[in-house]
This record gives structure tokens, C-alpha cells and sequence, in this order.
């Protein structure tokens, strides 16, 4: 009989780690999942597959690595790695080619998956390309989850203190993010986000991106400004869209509760209007932790041949 595949999962006691493993947990995998994390949270895991701290002489030899760590750490634990395929799920790795799934993700090997803004943004924009699409702009909203497990335990505890009139913790936000808005994101996360629009986006102009971080846990908002070469009725953004696979669309603008619940992408327009026009703006909201859970295991079952 042959050995198992070996699977690393590299940022398990994370956010999207995290989510990952819950999501894989849940299943009979035809592989073997070694997890790895922070010190702070692996000891402490209640999961069914145990986190293990990662050591810095802990070999990195498995036939799959999975990189949900934190950015700062990508590229020096990707140096530790010692052959086999890499599924980079912090776009960090920019060498490794950009994937959206298992149909172009092709043969084990090392690739980056798209972030879920970018694919959200992209799979709108083509499906409505040739209905005259000239130029979009985008601004996104990024909940505490995108920093990572960190942050996201951060906000909460910024919260608690904010009501109960204490001075609330910065170490992992930087700044207070509970009951504001903040704007100006690191360069290299609105850079990031528009090389993977490049690579995504089908004949059409990379579009203008701002980035805000929300006062949110879960769930990415995102505000879609579209301009068509002539005028584009509502009626037949909804019927484009509505018939996109992995869209569902919605008569008024999705909240990010409702996409969180549904685990899919969610849009619809910011305005109501009946009226043909050039210039519209939708608004999309997808599960920023599921979305790219989901995706990064299907593309393991792809590579390991699961049924």
C-alpha cells in the first residue's frame, strides 16, 4: 500500500487556518493533514485534527504545502519548504502562478489563489464585458478577519472596552478599528489586489481600487462602479448576473450577514432604478474566510483525487 499524500497546513490556529481546517475536519479526506500554528492558540485547539506549534527546525517535507499564514511570514517559511506543491492562500508567494479553483489550478504544483475580493470583482466585471463595460471602479471593505486571527480577536476586545469605557488595545490593528472607519490600507494590499485583477479580468481596464478596513468580523462589502460604452438597463444587469454560476442576485443591496448565512456571492444594485443609463453601481458581499476556505479545499480534493 502506498503512503498517503501528506498535506501541511502552515497558519491553522489563524483565521482562514482556522476556517480551513473546520471545513476539512468535517469531511473524510483522502490525505494526511498535518496542522500547524501559532504557539498562543495550538495548545488550546479543540478541533478534531490537533494544531501543532511550528518549531524552527520543524522539517517542512509534505507532499502539499498550504501557506494561510501571516504575510510578514509567508516568504520566509516558503523558503523552508522542501519540494512538492504550494497552495499560497496570502497572495504573498507572487512568483506562483494566480488561480481562482481547481480548473486552472492544474496539477500539484506552487500557485497562489486569488483573494476573495478579486475573484468577486472579476467574475461581476466579465460577465458583463460585453454588454459594452468600459471602466469600473471599486471600493472594498475589508472586515477585521482579512489581518487575521489576531485582529479579528482585537476588535472584539476594542468593543468590550469602548462600552465599558476603557482605553481599547491597538498592538495587532495598529489603531482603534471598533466603531470607525480606516481608511488609506497599506499600499501593498490595494497593489496586491490590483496584479490579481490583471490576471483576472477579461479585455477590460484594471479598474481604480480603495481599500477600507470595517468595524466588521466576517465579510467582505464591495462597491462596484460601472460605466458602459451606451445606456444598460437594471433589468438586464439582473439577468447577466442572475445567471452567472456562483453569483446569486438580489433586488436591493445585499447586507454581509445575509452573504456570511448563504456562504456565496451576493449582489445587487445600491440604488434602485428601472431606468437605462450608462453609469451603474452594485454592491457585493461575499464570506471573505469561507469563500477561499472553500476553494482552497477544493482544489486539494482535486490534486488528491477526492470524491
Amino acid at each position: 500500500m502506498s503512503a498517503p499524500t501528506v498535506v501541511t497546513l502552515l497558519g491553522a490556529s489563524g483565521a482562514v487556518g482556522g476556517e480551513l481546517l473546520s471545513l476539512l475536519s468535517a469531511h473524510a479526506v483522502p490525505f494526511q493533514l498535518d496542522a500547524f500554528g501559532g504557539p498562543a492558540h495550538a495548545e488550546d485547539d479543540d478541533t478534531e485534527i490537533p494544531i501543532h506549534p511550528l518549531t524552527e527546525d520543524e522539517t517542512l517535507d509534505g507532499d502539499i504545502t498550504v501557506f494561510a499564514t501571516p504575510g510578514a511570514l509567508t516568504a520566509a517559511l516558503a523558503a523552508r519548504v522542501e519540494g512538492g506543491a504550494i497552495l499560497d492562500l496570502t497572495g504573498r508567494l507572487v512568483d506562483a502562478p494566480l488561480v481562482v479553483g481547481p480548473a486552472d489550478a492544474g496539477s500539484p504544483r506552487p500557485v497562489r489563489l486569488a483573494e476573495p475580493a478579486a475573484v468577486a470583482i472579476a467574475m461581476v466585471a466579465n460577465a458583463l464585458s460585453d454588454l459594452g463595460l468600459t471602466a469600473l471602479s471599486a471600493t472594498v471593505m475589508d472586515p477585521a478577519s482579512a489581518r487575521g486571527r489576531a485582529a479579528l480577536d482585537e476588535l472584539r476586545d476594542q468593543s468590550v472596552a469602548l462600552l465599558s469605557f476603557r482605553t481599547p488595545p491597538t498592538e495587532a490593528l495598529g489603531q482603534r478599528l471598533a466603531f470607525d472607519l480606516l481608511a488609506g490600507q497599506p499600499l501593498d494590499d490595494t497593489g496586491r489586489l490590483r496584479e490579481q485583477l490583471a490576471s483576472l479580468l477579461t479585455g477590460l481596464v484594471v479598474p481604480s481600487v480603495a481599500r477600507v478596513l470595517a468595524p466588521v468580523f466576517i465579510g467582505t462589502g464591495i462597491a462596484l462602479h460601472l460605466t458602459f460604452e451606451g445606456a444598460v438597463t437594471a433589468d438586464a444587469l439582473a439577468g447577466r448576473l442572475d445567471a452567472t454560476p456562483e453569483l446569486a442576485w438580489q433586488p436591493t443591496a445585499p447586507d454581509i450577514a445575509s452573504a456570511v448565512s448563504a456562504g456565496t456571492l451576493l449582489v445587487g444594485p445600491m440604488a434602485q432604478t428601472t431606468a437605462a443609463g450608462a453609469h451603474h453601481t452594485l454592491w457585493l458581499a461575499v464570506d471573505n474566510l469561507r469563500h477561499i476556505s472553500a476553494r482552497a479545499a477544493a482544489v486539494l480534493a482535486h490534486w488528491t483525487g477526492a470524491r
